[in-house]
């Protein structure tokens, strides 16, 4: 009866948490909302070229709530009956940029793009999610009128039809929330975003000097195939406040060849993804993104370094980030601890006394169980390959993601104490000599988080 109540505790858990949104350590305030945009109608590919809807706009698009704060976005294109659509079907989301009319483009106002109103993000076919610390979100007003831009691409030799599926998490707008502000940095800026390269290494720059002052706590990139990475420096002193690196499956053709690192910003190499998701079939299908906690003030330079390593000419390459600021002038306090981050060991997020790698855990806790107290993450994505002790007490198959596979590692040794069998001090996350639900209970802030 015993083992029956630990499995059944598990799986209760197991199912809250995928159910009840526990990625918002806030949590209860937290809603979701997934809205299709489409059907947009593509003409068969002919003549060796793709059919397509390339850079149309299409208005006053429905929006997932109104008075509230977006939170997470996860970008998705799809069919009518839900099923991904992407190179291994023939399709593809070359671009999507979603505008709000009624705000001011940061670093385009006055110009033809800027008159299409505030760039609030994008996403490519790498669909990468864009998610807010905890207590940050973007402002949507009842009045806002959002737009979209969009290049969809067919492949077959008969007609498609594609939709746009995102997935908002937002809360209300009665929360105490911050209001980001979206910066679009642009190798080809206020233009059409594409620019052409040569075969071979480039490193293509492009600068912007900041009008405003405040915190950028979430940046991304953007490239195309044969991208090695996009990083965002702060020239005034050489920071890298970024670095985005590309990711494609092993073995891809379509993934640059290795260059000579170059000093900070500079990787020499792509994200190998192994083995990669066959729905790409080669091609780029990750982008690195960061969480920080940066001050830039007004005045201030933001220098773009676009790293493409291509066999052959290419044109229309992208070279994007957008970067998420919380205006103020106040002393920083990324994480709101009440600790300005000039004084504060771990400025990123709130962790407990003498944990001095920012993962949450104490040095006692991860000596207790024989994690690495100094290592807050693993080094790769890949489970289980680095042959040392986990990084990140969550994160027990070292993929750097606390996720189901993590949860349901306790189901054999749930209830069990110490020094009897099959107590394992590794799921004992609060080194009380037992492997309790209250062990299990504590992936819910972090579930799907990545460390």
């Amino acid at each position: 009866m015993r083992e029956r109540a630990a499995l059944l505790a598990v799986v209760v858990f197991v199912l809250l948490a995928l159910s009840a949104g526990a990625r918002d350590p806030a949590g209860a305030s937290t809603s979701s909302s997934t809205i299709r945009w489409g059907p947009y109608a593509l003409p068969a590919a002919a003549d060796g070229m793709p059919g397509g809807v390339k850079n149309q706009i299409f208005l006053n698009v429905e929006k997932p709530c109104v008075d509230c704060y977006l939170t997470r976005i996860v970008p998705n294109l799809v069919y009518e009956d839900g099923t991904n659509v992407n190179f291994s079907t023939g399709g593809m989301m070359h671009h999507m940029v979603l505008f709000n009319l009624t705000g001011t483009d940061t670093t385009c106002d006055g110009t033809i793009i800027g008159n299409l109103g505030e760039r609030v993000m994008a996403s490519g076919n790498e669909r990468s999610v864009i998610t807010f610390p905890d207590g940050y979100g973007y402002y949507v007003q009842s009045g806002d009128v959002w737009n979209l831009v969009m290049h969809l691409m067919n492949m077959q030799t008969s007609p498609q039809e594609f939709y746009l599926e995102f997935t908002f998490d937002y809360r209300p707008g009665t929360d105490e929330v911050r209001a980001l502000t979206p910066i679009w940095l642009d190798v080809d800026n206020c233009a059409d975003s594409e620019f052409d390269i040569a075969a071979g290494y480039s490193d293509t720059h492009w600068d912007w000097s900041s009008d405003r002052e405040g915190d950028i706590v979430g940046i991304g990139g953007h490239l195309h195939n044969y991208g090695i990475s996009i990083a965002a420096e702060r020239v005034e002193t050489g920071e890298y406040i970024c670095t985005s690196d590309a990711g494609y499956a092993t073995g891809s053709s379509f993934a640059p060849a290795a260059v000579p690192p170059d000093g900070e910003g500079h990787p020499g190499a792509t994200n190998e993804l192994n083995p990669g998701n066959p729905e790409y079939v080669g091609r780029i299908e990750d982008m690195k993104s960061c969480s920080t906690a940066f001050r830039l003030k007004a005045g201030e330079t933001i220098r773009l370094h676009t790293q493409y390593n291509p066999p052959m000419l290419q044109d229309g390459v992208m070279g994007i980030m957008i970067a998420f600021m919380y205006e103020t002038t106040e002393p920083p306090d990324y994480d709101k601890d009440g600790v300005t981050d000039d004084s504060d060991n771990c400025p990123a997020w709130p962790v407990p006394a003498n944990d001095l790698d920012c993962d949450g855990f104490t040095i006692a806790v991860e000596t207790y169980m024989g994690t690495l107290p100094m290592d807050a993450c693993a080094n790769t994505p890949s489970g289980d390959d680095e042959g040392l002790p986990n990084a990140w007490p969550y994160d027990r198959d070292d993929n750097q993601r606390a996720d189901l596979a993590d949860v349901l590692g306790y189901i054999p040794v749930f209830n069990s104490f110490s020094p009897i069998a099959p107590y394992d001090p590794q799921f004992d996350l609060d080194a009380s000599g037992g492997i309790t639900l209250g062990d299990v209970l504590s992936y819910i802030p972090v579930f799907n988080l990545t460390c």
